[in-house]
């Protein structure tokens, strides 16, 4: 990937960006990066339906109906 990476006195930069007063007067660096492509990265997207699979426990799968709840009413019951 290339980039541009240059160190500037912020007052050469006054005109072009609306720096904040922190950092006006001082040497800022610069790092110019070329913006992803968007179609490229839609095309690796894909459904993480089950890509946490290897880690379920079948003995605790009944249990999930309703765990929240009973998670909530435990924490907050005597409050």
């Amino acid at each position: 990937m290339d980039y541009v990476r240059q160190v500037l006195d912020s007052e050469k930069l006054y005109n072009i960006f609306d720096l904040p007063h922190s950092l006006r007067g001082r040497m800022v660096e610069i790092i110019v990066l070329p913006v992803q492509d968007e179609r490229a990265s839609n095309a690796r997207l894909g459904s993480a339906y089950g890509c946490l699979h290897k880690y379920a426990e079948p003995s605790l799968i009944s249990k999930e109906k309703g765990a929240w709840e009973q998670a909530v009413m435990k924490k907050y019951a005597d409050r």
